[in-house]
């Protein structure tokens, strides 16, 4: 259906509608469907009038494309693949994952950072608390310490510089555990998919 035969909505002038530069006047959107009634009334008074909008006075609002986890590095064309996840086993995130991509992974609260862990644990820095590694050559994952004086804990034991993480190592950042659950490794690597 065209765009002018769409039956339920039509655009009409209103006398009392304000001015836009050049001298035309901002027309208003009338939204049809109900018949006016034989009174005259509007719908506010108990008739069933139709209703105007006035396209001047909606305001513009601009929306942002959040960063895509999917896709952080390289823009959407970039192939990206999950090579693993963070799954939350304890804290606030209990029972929520995050995907791990290749190379270095920033981690932290924070939504734009490659595993945002938002899930409310305040204890968490909101930028590179730590970062985990995915390095396809050799198809190892690594935790290390992030920018923030907070400490991350693996199986216990605090990370003070770079580490493998093996499949079903916990790691403890503020109130949050999480379960290192890889996809990539010895047996698989998406190079060879």
């Amino acid at each position: 259906m065209a765009e002018n035969d769409e039956p339920t909505r039509r655009r009409e002038i209103d006398p009392g509608a304000p001015q836009q530069s050049g001298g035309h006047q901002a027309a208003p959107t009338r939204i049809a469907g109900r018949p006016p009634s034989s009174s005259g009334k509007g719908a506010e008074s108990g008739g069933l009038g139709p209703t105007v909008i006035n396209s001047s006075s909606i305001p513009h609002t601009t929306f942002h494309r959040p960063q895509s986890h999917d896709h952080p590095a390289g823009g959407p064309e970039a192939f990206q693949p999950v090579t693993g996840w963070l799954v939350a086993v304890a804290g606030p995130g209990k029972g929520k994952a995050r995907p791990i991509f290749e190379g270095r992974n920033s981690v932290g609260r924070d939504a734009e950072q490659r595993i945002p862990l938002d899930f409310g644990d305040t204890e968490i820095s909101r930028e590179k608390h730590f970062f985990i590694t995915y390095e396809p050559k050799k198809r190892f994952f690594h935790i290390s310490i992030g920018d923030k004086a907070n400490l991350v804990y693996l199986d216990g034991d605090v990370v003070l510089d770079s580490k493998v993480l093996n499949e079903g190592c916990e790691i403890e950042v503020g109130k949050t555990k999480l379960r290192f659950v890889p996809l990539c490794g010895p047996n698989f690597s998406w190079d060879e998919a």
